[in-house]
């Protein structure tokens, strides 16, 4: 189907651009987009194309004394495309790489509203590409970018307008292949020799800003500490940095699998090291709230085409690791990602910094079994 995109010269296959260059279903396109201050507010938000779903889809989340608003919305793919909007949330792009504006009406009396612009204040920033097979099978292949900024606006929650003024604030964009989208994951058999990365594994990823420099970085280990993956940067005074290798030391609030504080030992590719602790702000999201995690009412999850749907409920955070849902039900998702203090070399900031663990992790006696990562 002919779009307004055909029009750009912008084609990267001999196809229209409602079309990706794959037919595996869990093709994906995302932005994400997320900030808070050192007090009792935070917020987060996405949206996301399913091409080979027909779906289209977008959610933002608000945090407030142990509450977590979600307003999370569906509409098919086709034929909006290019549109970044779904039932009252919009996303323009105001300046491409720099610029970005969110907004959510209230209708029929919901009680979150948002007006928010994100600032680049560092350049965008591509990672290393995500690609992993398991036992042939692709599992992921994807790339995205990350950026650093600051966010201004406002947000209302339940009547109270909540000024919003150089917050701390990060983005990110993803696209390609990824788990845990359209309904269900292909099956695949699982040789012993690749079950220390089935079994469990833990997730690190933090995006932080001080006063002199910026940075992101990530280490993904298998059940038994073998890291999968490592990528990262640091920006100060005009430079780009890489990271060479990230040591952790984490403390989790006991019982649970949710952190108080995580240290980082960095060694940069210059020679220099960095010390980084970061101390949890707040509850940690639960982003079931956003569709993520068997999310949505029918609790299929990302991409599922589900037509024009609009969802809202409230869930109670107030548990460091149990939530209870607007039915009653109590849960302990493994997916929680957090704000956070730093200090990195002893200078203060704020990052986010999600330390997320699932199945068995065994340097830290972890057993429980959990679910997916934000991907």
């Amino acid at each position: 189907m002919l779009s307004p995109l055909d029009e750009t010269l912008m084609h990267q296959g001999p196809v229209t651009f409602d079309h990706a260059l794959t037919s595996d279903h869990r093709f994906f396109d995302r932005m994400w987009l997320g900030g808070h201050c050192a007090d009792n507010i935070k917020f987060i938000s996405g949206m996301a194309a399913y091409k080979n779903m027909n779906a289209f889809e977008g959610f933002i989340c608000v945090q407030k004394d142990g509450r977590q608003y979600n307003a999370r919305f569906a509409r098919p793919f086709i034929p909006r495309l290019g549109d970044l909007s779904v039932g009252p949330l919009a996303l323009d792009v105001v300046e491409p790489l720099k610029k970005l504006r969110l907004t959510l009406a209230a209708p029929d009396g919901q009680p979150v509203e948002a007006d928010i612009t994100f600032t680049g204040l560092y350049p965008a920033h591509e990672e290393a590409h995500h690609l992993r097979r398991i036992t042939g099978r692709l599992q992921q292949d994807y790339r995205r970018f990350d950026q650093i900024g600051r966010l201004d606006g406002w947000l209302k929650i339940a009547g109270e307008r909540i000024e919003i003024s150089d917050w701390y604030g990060a983005r990110d964009h993803s696209w390609g292949v990824r788990p845990g989208v359209g309904g269900y994951e292909p099956a695949t058999f699982i040789p012993a020799a690749a079950e220390p990365a089935t079994l469990g594994q833990l997730f690190i990823w933090l995006a932080f800003r001080t006063p002199s420099m910026a940075g992101q970085m990530q280490r993904q280990e298998d059940s038994r500490g073998k890291p999968l993956m490592q990528d990262g940067y640091i920006l100060r005074d005009g430079q780009e940095i890489r990271v060479r290798d990230i040591q952790h030391d984490i403390e989790f609030v006991p019982g649970t699998r949710v952190y108080n504080t995580c240290r980082l030992k960095v060694l940069l590719e210059n020679g220099e090291t960095l010390d980084i602790e970061g101390q949890a702000l707040l509850a940690p999201w639960c982003y079931k709230g956003s569709g993520y995690d068997s999310g949505y009412d029918d609790e299929m999850g990302l991409g599922f085409h589900r037509g024009e749907t609009a969802q809202y409920d409230v869930y109670d955070v107030s548990h460091p690791e149990k939530v209870i849902l607007p039915d009653g039900r109590i849960i302990e998702p493994t997916h929680r990602e957090q704000p956070a203090t730093i200090t990195v070399n002893g200078e203060k900031g704020l990052a986010h910094f999600p330390v997320i663990n699932w199945g068995v992790v065994e340097r830290y006696g972890l057993s429980k079994p959990g679910s997916n990562r934000r991907t």
